[in-house]
This record gives C-alpha cells, structure tokens and sequence, in this order.
C-alpha cells in the first residue's frame, strides 16, 4: 500500500470480502489513535481500495470522513452565547451577559480571561499564544476572569464595557460585539478553536 500522505495518520487496516452488486458489508476495525494535539484539528476517515487494485465505475468516492474527534484529557472553554443590548450611540455604556461553559472531560482550574470585543467584522480574529486580542479592526472594551469551572458546568457572567470603535473602523460601519476567552492561550484546552463568540446583530454603528 502507499504510505499516507503527512496530513493523515494510519490507525488500523482490515481486508473486505467480496461483494455482489448491491451487497454491503459493516466491519469493525481496531487500531491506535495518534498523539493528541489541541492545535491540530483531527478527524476520523475510511478510504477503500486505496491502492486503486479494483477498477469501478468511479473512482472519487472511495472516502468518507466523520466530524471532529475530540483525543486525551483536558477542559474545553466555549462561549456560547453573548447578549447586549443594539442601537447603541458611540462612547456609551452597556453590560453584555456572556455564558461559558467546560465542554471538557478535565476541570478547569484557576481562573483565565474573558475579553469583550468590539469588531468591524463578524467574526473575531483570534491570537496566537503570548498575542494580544486587537487588531486595526477589533478593539477590547472590557473584560473580567473566569473561575474554575467543572466538567459540564456553564456560568454567565456581567461583563461592563462601553461601545469604542476600532482604528480602521470606517464611518457607516457596523460593530459587532464578541466574547473571547482565554485570549493568551494560558490554559491547556482539548481544542483552541472554539473560545471566541461574535452576536449575529451589531451593536452599534460607527458614526
């Protein structure tokens, strides 16, 4: 057999019996999982024939591939869910309701920070350890800590800021308002990529 490509990783290999047209078969197969690695998104995938040893009719769909696979031990901080109230007037103040939750399978220890963003996008741009959480189009507002948090547990919390727009932000603009937590990546989490949160409606608009 070929040897995979450096993006997948061989977990384990079973021979199939023949088949009649039309006939399936379901087999188990066991192997090893590779090394965990919460940068480094995993997925679970089958491929047949992989040499291309049969020739079918097609040969593009020989490969299925599951959603993400969650591997090792550890907390996962998710927001999920950021309120405030809109229409708001530039410099003004508000109080945004932001929920997190430990989605791991580890407590969460200690506390991290939870940082309220304003952005001229609707997505927040996320950092990258020891980065701060701003950029020309997103700018901080507010922030508190986040205390531990037991596998499972949620806690909503008040969070004061007040409505600045961005440098590069432009006049008619929209303002998003977005929650992100653990921006400096202190906390070692089962995935990295799911701490961020922006509400669907902006906030404010950039005068």
């Amino acid at each position: 057999y070929p040897p995979p490509p450096p993006s997948e990783f061989l977990v384990g290999m079973v021979s199939l019996p023949a088949l009649s047209v039309g006939q399936c078969v379901t087999t188990p197969v066991s192997g090893n999982s590779p090394p965990s690695d919460p940068t480094s998104p995993r997925f679970l995938g089958a491929r047949v024939d992989m040499s291309n040893q049969v020739v079918e009719l097609r040969e593009d769909n020989n490969t299925r591939v599951t959603s993400r696979l969650i591997l090792g031990n550890g907390p996962d901080l998710v927001v999920r869910s950021v309120t405030a109230p809109t229409g708001l007037t530039q410099g003004s103040s508000f109080t945004a309701q932001v929920k997190v939750c430990n989605d791991g399978n580890m407590p969460m220890y200690g506390s991290v920070p939870l940082d309220l963003l304003l952005s001229t996008e609707t997505s927040l741009y996320t950092p990258g350890q020891g980065q701060p959480p701003y950029t020309q189009l997103q700018m901080p507002v507010a922030g508190v800590m986040v205390s531990s948090l037991a596998v499972g547990q949620c806690t909503t919390l008040p969070v004061q800021g007040s409505v600045i727009r961005p440098p590069a932000a432009q006049p008619g603009q929209p303002l998003y308002l977005g929650a992100l937590v653990d921006a400096p990546n202190a906390l070692l989490e089962l995935r990295e990529d799911n701490n961020a949160l922006t509400m669907a409606t902006p906030i404010s608009q950039v005068p």
